[in-house]
């Protein structure tokens, strides 16, 4: 899997193996997402999980099999 952070704060999830588009996200964050990274843990469901952060002081976990947020972290 691949997933892109766009400069219109949406994310794209590609099939690296199809060249396929899997799903797009629009408007994931309200500022630009500077940071995106899979979570890593051991474990098999942790392969489904990763988070995004933007300038708008939220950081926000995804699950994969449902694209959406299952946690939102803010200050």
């Amino acid at each position: 899997l691949g997933i892109l952070a766009s400069t219109n704060k949406s994310l794209q999830i590609f099939d690296m193996n199809q060249n396929q588009l899997l799903s797009s996200i629009p408007d994931s964050h309200s500022k630009i997402i500077h940071t995106l990274n899979f979570y890593t843990l051991s474990s098999n469901e942790a392969l489904n999980v990763f988070y995004t952060s933007s300038t708008d002081n939220l950081i926000k976990v995804w699950d994969l099999r449902i694209c959406q947020p299952v946690r939102v972290f803010s200050d």
